[in-house]
């Protein structure tokens, strides 16, 4: 999101869910997102996801990864959900399918 501040912004988005996002997860880098976001903030994490981890731990110098942990964000609206359990029965499910 830009630094700038654009006039008339707030809660011009209603909800926003970001499932496996390979974005910056320190709570500081969400903090715009409260002006502009009148509604929930989801984030959908999954612990176990190595590929996310891989890539974007090797292109970025961060560590902190919101689609691999909750982000702590100071607010009500903020909601961190876990998928792993649901992405990992899925990979399992799907894996069973192939043919060997």
């Amino acid at each position: 999101m830009s630094t700038e501040e654009p006039a008339n912004c707030q809660g011009i988005i209603e909800d926003v869910v970001l499932l496996g996002a390979p974005v910056e997860g320190d709570p500081k880098y969400w903090e715009p997102f409260r002006k502009v976001v009148s509604g929930r903030l989801i984030n959908g994490y999954c612990r176990g996801d190595w590929l996310l981890s891989f890539v974007y731990r090797t292109s970025s110098v961060q560590l902190r990864v919101a689609g691999l942990q909750p982000v702590l964000l100071q607010d009500r609206r903020m909601e961190n959900v876990d998928l792993s359990s649901v992405l990992t029965a899925l990979l399992e499910e799907g894996l069973a399918g192939l043919p060997r």
